[in-house]
């Protein structure tokens, strides 16, 4: 387990049942939005929609570093995903981070990519 100076939030996930994150159906993705309200509104219609759930800093790297997982992020998340790196130290890869639009709506950024120097 590696000690974060800074742990935020950075976004939000649906979360169903099985308390597996909700994606696009057919897909692996594991998509995070800046609120509650955009996840739920994504996810919240499935049968299977349970509640939203927070993804903080330390929970994206124990999926990307420790795992072979990805979480895509919307605009926002990318931008808080980034801040709270740099305020880590943990190396970003430029070229991944240098097209990140912050009005965004939709998880294309993967946290994979951002991290992969």
């Amino acid at each position: 387990m590696r000690k974060l100076k800074h742990n935020p939030i950075i976004g939000y996930h649906a979360i169903d049942l099985q308390l597996s994150v909700m994606g696009p159906a057919g897909t692996e993705l594991n998509p995070a939005f800046a609120t509650e309200k955009k996840a739920e509104e994504r996810f919240g219609k499935e049968k299977y929609f349970l509640m939203t759930g927070e993804i903080w800093l330390g929970g994206i790297l124990g999926v990307v570093l420790d795992d072979v997982g990805d979480i895509q992020l919307d605009g926002v998340c990318a931008q808080r995903f980034i801040r709270a790196c740099q305020k880590n130290a943990i190396p970003l890869n430029p070229n991944a981070i240098k097209e990140i639009n912050p009005k965004e709506q939709e998880p294309i950024y993967s946290c994979r990519q951002m991290l992969t120097v």
